[in-house]
């Protein structure tokens, strides 16, 4: 997969460090655990990428397509809007917050734009649409609650 990267540094061990369209660093790390949903392989057109604090970050449109998600695209506020039966998120470039279903929710991480796609952290917003999240021996599972 190429990726294209302006003002990036790739260290010995494969990390390649480099900066986001917010001018944070972002750390790319060789080893992204596979990803699941419902006990399905996923596999993004964009890699996914876990941050130096352990935090896995995922191309938002296509992750929340993949759990049966609608997605809007506000460029105006830089905004993602999405819904899923009874839930809504959004989502904005740059933020460290989200709004669930009217509620501001606090995210461990800001919502990223690196190489024009917008990345979000995995876990928590999985969460938001009610879905279980587990790391174990390198795959990341996101399954549907029961009452999903």
């Amino acid at each position: 997969m190429l990726w294209i990267r302006y003002n990036f540094q790739e260290m010995d061990n494969g990390v390649i460090i480099y900066k986001d369209s917010g001018g944070g660093t972002v750390i790319h790390f060789p080893y992204v655990p596979k990803i699941k949903i419902n006990g399905q392989e996923i596999k993004f057109t964009e890699e996914p990428f876990t941050l130096i604090e352990g935090i896995t970050l995922v191309p938002a449109r296509e992750f929340f397509e993949k759990l049966g998600a609608t997605v809007n695209w506000r460029s105006d506020s830089q905004t993602i809007a999405v819904e899923k039966d009874s839930t809504t998120v959004e989502l904005i470039i740059g933020s460290k917050v989200a709004k669930i279903n009217e509620k501001i929710s606090g995210l461990p991480v800001k919502v990223r734009l690196v190489n024009n796609y917008t990345y979000i952290p995995l876990r928590v917003i999985s969460e938001a649409f009610g879905y279980k999240v587990d790391y174990k021996d390198g795959v990341i599972t996101v399954d549907a609650t029961q009452d999903n």
